[in-house]
């Protein structure tokens, strides 16, 4: 669904920045003040548009609700109204992915939120979990929101939601013309060739934002980046914290044809939907004894004495 959430004047063309930052775990006050300090450069430095990494304000390895809980927060809520006030002197939007409480259910959820010029745009809420987020998070329930700015039309993504087609997909399927892409990748080297396929098959620009420190023994990868909607990399940065800029072109982004000399055809009217369903998996199926090793805890769950009998026959 495709939502109306600005008015003001349109603009085809304009900066971007993907802010790669190496939050420290529990430490919200700081990383906040830190990342205060990033957005406010991009904004100066013409950003229209500016995209943080996956939990910035808090870090992203924890272990359990109860541990996490200090730290969560309501969208609205404080900590995005401090981002706001940027958003409203620069006349900028800011992509902000922070751990939410739903003050109605107590539901925690690993969520981003789209502030404006005017105040909250819309949130995403990360659909496909990683193997570590149901320690304390629920999966997303907003499905996956198109956003109507004067910017285009904008969504979100979540990390783990790169690696299945149908998160990025269905927005496109919405008209979306970039994807805000905050993320804590790690085991591969980044710019990930997810990131890349996602925006190559739906011809959407990504702008993805991650960090490159290690966190309880999790290492991540970097990359952060703004890809076109040909897949290709437009800009990165390797390791270490610093702002990578790109350009949008929405004239690129609604071109849906495959970029060849001659066009081969168009990348949403030549779907197969018939051959989707064996390809959606989830991470609940990922081996046990790795969900509780996570961040070198080394831990099982209680257990108790089982008796187990097998019996051996000669079916004839």
């Amino acid at each position: 669904m495709t939502l109306s959430a600005s008015s003001g004047p349109s603009t085809s063309r304009y900066r971007v920045a993907a802010i790669q930052f190496n939050p420290l775990l529990g430490e919200k006050g700081q990383n906040v003040e830190r990342l205060l300090q990033l957005v406010e450069e991009a904004a100066s430095q013409g950003a229209s548009l500016i995209v943080l990494p996956e939990m910035a304000t808090t870090g992203y390895c924890w272990t359990s609700r109860a541990e996490i809980a200090p730290f969560v927060e309501p969208v609205p809520g404080p900590t995005t109204g401090l981002f706001q006030n940027i958003a409203t002197r620069h006349d900028c939007y800011i992509a902000l992915s922070l751990p939410e409480i739903d003050p109605l259910t107590g539901v925690y959820y690993n969520a981003l939120a789209l502030l404006g010029p005017t105040g909250l745009v819309g949130t995403y809420r990360k659909v496909h979990s990683y193997i570590s987020d149901p320690r304390w998070a629920r999966d997303g329930d907003l499905g996956f929101p198109v956003w109507d700015t004067p910017l285009g039309r904008l969504t979100g993504a979540i990390c783990m939601d790169a690696m299945y087609f149908e998160s990025m997909r269905l927005s496109a399927l919405h008209g979306a013309d970039v994807v805000l892409f905050p993320t804590n990748w790690s085991e591969e080297l980044s710019p990930s060739s997810w990131w890349m396929a996602r925006a190559l098959e739906n011809g959407v620009y990504v702008i993805a934002a991650n960090r490159s420190d290690v966190e309880r023994g999790e290492e991540f990868s970097g990359g952060s980046c703004v890809i076109n909607p040909d897949g290709s990399i437009q800009a990165a940065i390797d390791d270490g914290e610093g702002i990578v800029y790109g350009e949008i072109d929405l004239a690129r982004a609604r071109d849906k044809s495959w970029n060849a000399p001659e066009p081969l055809g168009d990348r949403l009217a030549d779907r197969c939907p018939a051959v989707y369903t064996p390809l959606v998996q989830n991470t609940y199926l990922w081996e046990p004894l790795r969900y509780h090793g996570l961040y070198d805890l080394g831990e099982l769950p209680p257990g108790q004495l089982s008796c187990v009998g097998i019996i051996q026959t000669d079916v004839q």
